[in-house]
């Protein structure tokens, strides 16, 4: 049996994957709401460091539960609010106590920043989950 501990750093690894997989498939949904006046580039980079004051917004303040279903609702709501506040300058929080797994799936987040096919963004998440399994 999981510890509970375990279980909630499961929880959180699916949640992070579950919240890149929603970015890839809505990223451009979210770029069409920033200004024109930026490059389709500049609009990714914003979007790409909203996903990540998001993530340490969210692991630092421990939003994550057991359920991984409210977890990634949680996150995705986090995601909206701060985007909608134009959270796009980083804000390092202290999250040095995650585990390599999981930092290995915040650094995934970094193709936010890349123009990307349909097919790439399934290997992406293809390569996700065989690494991270």
């Amino acid at each position: 049996m999981l510890s509970t501990e375990k279980r909630l750093t499961n929880v959180l690894d699916g949640t992070l994957k579950n919240f890149l997989s929603y970015l890839l498939n809505t990223r451009d949904e979210f770029s069409n709401e920033l200004s024109d006046t930026y490059s389709q580039k500049e609009r990714y980079e914003f979007i790409y460091s909203c996903s990540l004051n998001t993530i340490d917004e969210y692991i630092h303040n421990k939003d994550y539960t057991i359920l991984l279903s409210l977890s990634t609702l949680s996150i995705f709501n986090l995601f909206k609010e701060n985007f909608r506040l134009r959270m796009f300058e980083r804000i390092l929080i202290k999250t040095d106590y995650i585990s390599d797994k999981t930092q290995t799936i915040i650094d995934k987040f970094s193709c936010l920043k890349e123009s990307l096919n349909g097919f790439q963004k399934n290997d992406i998440m293809e390569n996700l989950a065989s690494t991270t399994n």
